[in-house]
C-alpha cells in the first residue's frame, strides 16, 4: 500500500482533535480551580469572622470576670455590715434588708458565674470552628497546586505536540512542492518522510519547549534524495490566533478620520514572531512584488522596527479598509504569508475638547490683563475639562447601590514645538483642574501659536492649536474717533436737560479703538456731572441728573490696561424742573383717597384735581384756592406762567385719558393691582420745555376673574426639611433665637416662593404674618445687607408648648391663602445656675 502525502495529514488532523479534548479538559481544570479559589477566600471571610467573634466572646468573658470580682467584693462587705448590725443589737429590719441585699447579689454572682461558663463553650465552639476551616483551606490550597501541577504537564504535551503538528506540515508542503522530484515510487518517498517524521518527533521529545520556540524545519535535496537538518530547524507557519490579536489591537485604535489633530507615533501592533511562530526569520511588508521594510496606506505608516516589531504612525486620510500583507522568509526560499486588516471609519475622536471651556478659554484669552506684545508677562489661564478621552479603560460593574463606572484612558498636556517662545505649562495642571501658561513672550509679529499636544495612553495624539492676534513690540494707545464723538456728544448738547431726568446714552461702537486688538474699558471721571456715571453692564453713561445751573460736564477715559485717552465736554444749562407747591401733593393723594375703593378691573374710573389744598396748622391754617391743576405746582428757576400737564401714558394705568382743561384723568380701568400698584403718571412742563414726571398712587383695584393661590410643594419641601434639619441640631427653647445669627433656619430658602399664583401680570405676592404665628416670631422680606439673602421667619419663641405654628397669608387681588406649619414642641427656657 502506497502512503501519500494526504495520508500523513490525514494522522495530523487525527493529532488536532485529540488536541481539542485535551483543551476541553484544561478547560473544566481551570474551572474547577476557579471554583476552588471561590471557596478557599469564602472560607477565609468566614474565619476572620470567627477570629473577630472570638475576640468579642474574650472580652465579654473579661467582663464578666471582673462582674464575680466586684459581686464578691459587695457580698464579703454585706457580710461584715451584718455582723456588726448583729453585734451591736442592730434593728432587725436593717438586718434583714441587709441579707436580703446579700442573697440578691449571691444570686446576681451565679448568673455572671452561668453566662461566662456557656461564653467559654461559645468560644470553644467558635475555635474548634475555625481550625476545621482553616484545615479545609490547606485541602482546597494542595488540590489547587495540584491541579496546576497537571496544568502544566498537560501545557507541555500539548506545546510539543504543536511541533510535531508543525513538522508534519512542514513535510507535507515539502513533499507537494517537489511533486517533480524524478522518482517515480511514491512509496518510497512516502517511506523517506515517514523516516524523516520519526527522527524529527525524537528530537521533539528530547528539546526544552524554550528551545522549541524559536525552531524551525528545513528539508533539502541531497544528491538527489530528500533530507531533514539534524538541527530540526521548524519552518514558519501562519498562526492564526495571532493575527486575531494584532487585527483587535488595530481595531481598539479607533482608526477614524481625525482632521488635522490625532497622530500615531511608532505604536506597537505586534511581534512579528508571534504571527509566524518563529523569530528566525526574514520579515518584510508586501508591496506589489516588492518587499518593504515601510509601507504607507490611507494616510498611515506600517513598519518592522529592528526588534522586528511591527509599528504605525500617522494620520488616516481616508475611509475603507486596511490590509497590512506581511511576508517570513527562511532557509532555502521558504516562504509564509499574512495579512491583518482593519477598517478606518468616519469622524470619532478619541479625544475631543469641550465647547464650553472654549468658550471660557477665548474669553481669557481675551482679558484685559493680558498684553499680546514683545517681552510682555504672561499668565493665560486653561479652563478646567478642556480635554476628554473617549478610549475605555476599563468597566466596573455595577454592584448594589452603586451604578456601572466607566474608567477612560488619562491624558497627558504639554506646548508643542509651534508653541511661542518664552512659555511654560505650570507642573500643576492637569486636565480635570486646568492650569496656567506663564512666562515672558519671546517672539513679535503674526500667525503665533500656543500648540498643547494632548496624548492618551494608546497613543492618540491630539494638537490643539491656539491661534494669537499679532505680537506687537510696543503698545498702540487707544484712540477716539472725532467724527462719532461729535455724534455721541449730540445725545446730550442736542437735547434740553432737565435735574432728576433720567440718562441712558449707549457709548457707540467705534468711540474708541485699539489697533492692538486690546480690550478698551471705561471709567467714570472726577469732573462728571453729579450721579451720572459709566454702567459697565449696559455700557452706557447712566443715571440721574442730580445738578442745575451752567458749568457741568461729561467725563469718562477709555483705557486699553496701559495707555488712557479721556473724553470730556461741557453740557448746556441743565434747568430745574417743576414740583408740587408746599401742601398740594398731599391734596392730591387725598383726593385718591376719597373715592371709592376698592375698584373692579374694567370700571369707569374719573379723577379730578382739587381745586383747593390747606397748608399750615391750627390757627395758622389757611386755604389755597386753585384755578386751573397747573396753580398746584412751581418752577424754581420762575419759568411758571406757561405750566402745562401732560398724560404720561407710557407708565400709567392703560385706558385713561387728560381732559381739555386738565382738571379730569378719566376712562375705563384696563388692568388690575394691589394697593398702589397701579398709577396716573403726569408730566408737568415749563416753558423752557424741562419737565418733571410725577406718579399718583391709586388704590387696590380687584380683577374680573380673581388669581389661583397655591403652595409650591417643591418650596415646601425644601423649607420643611430646613426647619426639621434645624430642630435635630438643637432643640427650640423659649428665648432660644431661630439660629444663631437669627436669621432664621429658613436661610437659603426663600420663604416667599412657598406660594405661587398663575396670575401673568404679577407673580410676585404680598405675604404677612397670620393670626396663628408663634408669639416672638415674624416674617422678614429679605434684603442685601451685608450679603444678599432671602426671605425668611427670624425671632425668638415666647411660649412654650406643643401648639406653636407658623402662620403665613399670601394676598393678591383680594383672594389670600395661609400656610401653617405646626412645630413638634418648644421647651421650657433653659435653666441658668
Amino acid at each position: 500500500m502506497q502512503i501519500t502525502a494526504k495520508d500523513l495529514m490525514g494522522d495530523y488532523v487525527l493529532k488536532h482533535t485529540i488536541t481539542q479534548e485535551i483543551q476541553a479538559e484544561l478547560d473544566h481544570l481551570a474551572a474547577e480551580k476557579s471554583d476552588l479559589e471561590a471557596e478557599t477566600a469564602a472560607l477565609q471571610n468566614e474565619i476572620s469572622n470567627l477570629i473577630g467573634e472570638v475576640g468579642q466572646l474574650t472580652n465579654d468573658i473579661s467582663g464578666l470576670e471582673a462582674d464575680v470580682v466586684d459581686l464578691d467584693a459587695g457580698i464579703e462587705k454585706l457580710i461584715k455590715d451584718i455582723a456588726e448590725l448583729k453585734a451591736i443589737g442592730g434593728k432587725d429590719t436593717e438586718i434583714a434588708e441587709k441579707e436580703a441585699t446579700k442573697l440578691e447579689k449571691e444570686a446576681t454572682k451565679l448568673e455572671k458565674e452561668t453566662l461566662k461558663k456557656q461564653t467559654e463553650v461559645t468560644r470553644l465552639e467558635k475555635e474548634t470552628l475555625r481550625e476545621e476551616k482553616e484545615q479545609l483551606i490547606t485541602v482546597h490550597q494542595q488540590a489547587i497546586t495540584k491541579i496546576e501541577a497537571n496544568v502544566q504537564v498537560i501545557m507541555d504535551d500539548l506545546n510539543k505536540g504543536y511541533q510535531l503538528h508543525v513538522i508534519a506540515r512542514g513535510l507535507v508542503e515539502a513533499a507537494d512542492d517537489i511533486g517533480g522530484f524524478n522518482s517515480g515510487d511514491l512509496q518510497t518517498r512516502a517511506d523517506i518522510l515517514g523516516a524523516m517524521f520519526e527522527k524529527s518527533a525524537i528530537v521533539v521529545d528530547d528539546k526544552t519547549n524554550a528551545e522549541l520556540a524559536s525552531a524551525r524545519l528545513e528539508i533539502f535535496l541531497n544528491a538527489g534524495r530528500l533530507e531533514v537538518s539534524d538541527q530540526l530547524l521548524i519552518t514558519p507557519i501562519y498562526n492564526l490566533s495571532a493575527v486575531e490579536k494584532a487585527n483587535l489591537e488595530l481595531d481598539a485604535l479607533n482608526l477614524d478620520i481625525y482632521g488635522t489633530y490625532v497622530e500615531f507615533d511608532n505604536h506597537k501592533i505586534i511581534d512579528l514572531a508571534e504571527i509566524f511562530s518563529t523569530d528566525q526569520a526574514t520579515f518584510a511588508l508586501v508591496n506589489g512584488s516588492a518587499e518593504q521594510q515601510s509601507i504607507s496606506i490611507k494616510g498611515l505608516t506600517f513598519d518592522i522596527d529592528q526588534n522586528k516589531v511591527l509599528v504605525v504612525s500617522g494620520l488616516p486620510s481616508e475611509q475603507g479598509e486596511i490590509s497590512v500583507p506581511l511576508l517570513a522568509r527562511a532557509g532555502k526560499g521558504r516562504k509564509v504569508l499574512a495579512t491583518i486588516k482593519t477598517q478606518v471609519g468616519a469622524i470619532d475622536y478619541p479625544i475631543t475638547t469641550s465647547a464650553a471651556a472654549i468658550v471660557e478659554l477665548e474669553k481669557n484669552l481675551k482679558s484685559d490683563k493680558i498684553h499680546w506684545r514683545l517681552n510682555s508677562p504672561l499668565a493665560l489661564t486653561l479652563p478646567a475639562k478642556l480635554f476628554s478621552s473617549h478610549v475605555v479603560k476599563e468597566v466596573v460593574p455595577a454592584t448594589e447601590g452603586n451604578a456601572e463606572k466607566i474608567i477612560y484612558e488619562t491624558l497627558t498636556v504639554s506646548l508643542g514645538e509651534q508653541t511661542v517662545h518664552g512659555l511654560t505649562l505650570s507642573d500643576n495642571y492637569t486636565v480635570a483642574n486646568g492650569g496656567k501658561i506663564t512666562g515672558v513672550i519671546a517672539e513679535k509679529g503674526a500667525g503665533k501659536k500656543i500648540q498643547l499636544v494632548v496624548k492618551n495612553e494608546t497613543g492618540a495624539k491630539f494638537n490643539y492649536i491656539i491661534e494669537l492676534v499679532e505680537i506687537t513690540s510696543e503698545n498702540n494707545p487707544p484712540v477716539i474717533d472725532p467724527f462719532v464723538l461729535e455724534q455721541f456728544k449730540t445725545e446730550f448738547t442736542g437735547r434740553i436737560l432737565s435735574r432728576n431726568e433720567a440718562i441712558n446714552v449707549p457709548i457707540p461702537s467705534g468711540l474708541v479703538t485699539d489697533a492692538d486688538g486690546d480690550k478698551i474699558k471705561y471709567r467714570t471721571g472726577l469732573s462728571m456731572v453729579p450721579d451720572l456715571g459709566y454702567d459697565s453692564e449696559t455700557n452706557a453713561i447712566t443715571g440721574a441728573l442730580q445738578a442745575d445751573g451752567d458749568g457741568h460736564k461729561i467725563h469718562f477715559s477709555a483705557t486699553d490696561g496701559e495707555d488712557t485717552v479721556v473724553i470730556e465736554f461741557g453740557l448746556n444749562e441743565i434747568n430745574q424742573t417743576p414740583d408740587f407747591k408746599l401742601g398740594a401733593s398731599r391734596a392730591v393723594t387725598q383726593q385718591v383717597d376719597t373715592l371709592s375703593w376698592p375698584k373692579k378691573e374694567g370700571d369707569e374710573f374719573i379723577f379730578e384735581f382739587p381745586t383747593e389744598y390747606k397748608v399750615g396748622y391750627g390757627s395758622n391754617q389757611k386755604t389755597i384756592s386753585v384755578a386751573r391743576p397747573e396753580d398746584l405746582f412751581s418752577d424754581p428757576d420762575g419759568e411758571d406762567s406757561q405750566l402745562r400737564i401732560a398724560l404720561d401714558q407710557e407708565n400709567s394705568i392703560p385706558g385713561l385719558t387728560l381732559s381739555e382743561d386738565h382738571w379730569s384723568i378719566s376712562g375705563n380701568l384696563n388692568g388690575w393691582g394691589d394697593l398702589y400698584e397701579k398709577k396716573i403718571s403726569i408730566f408737568v412742563y415749563d416753558d423752557s420745555g424741562s419737565r418733571a414726571r410725577f406718579e399718583i398712587g391709586l388704590l387696590e383695584i380687584l380683577p374680573i376673574v380673581p388669581p389661583v393661590i397655591s403652595i409650591n410643594a417643591d418650596e415646601q419641601a425644601k423649607f420643611e426639611a430646613a426647619v426639621q434639619k434645624a430642630y435635630q441640631d438643637r432643640t427650640f427653647r423659649v428665648g432660644q433665637p431661630m439660629t444663631d445669627k437669627e436669621f432664621g433656619f429658613g436661610q437659603g430658602v426663600a420663604i416667599g416662593d412657598l406660594f405661587t399664583s398663575g396670575s401673568d401680570d404679577k407673580p410676585v405676592l404680598n405675604i404677612s404674618v397670620g393670626e396663628e404665628m408663634a408669639k416672638g416670631l415674624d416674617y422678614h422680606p429679605g434684603g442685601s445687607f451685608p450679603v444678599d439673602y432671602g426671605s425668611h421667619i427670624r425671632g425668638r419663641f415666647l411660649i412654650q408648648g406643643s401648639d406653636q405654628k407658623i402662620h403665613l397669608v399670601a394676598t393678591r387681588g383680594g383672594v389670600s391663602k395661609d400656610y401653617f406649619y405646626k412645630f413638634d414642641e418648644i421647651l421650657p427656657a433653659a435653666k441658668t445656675e
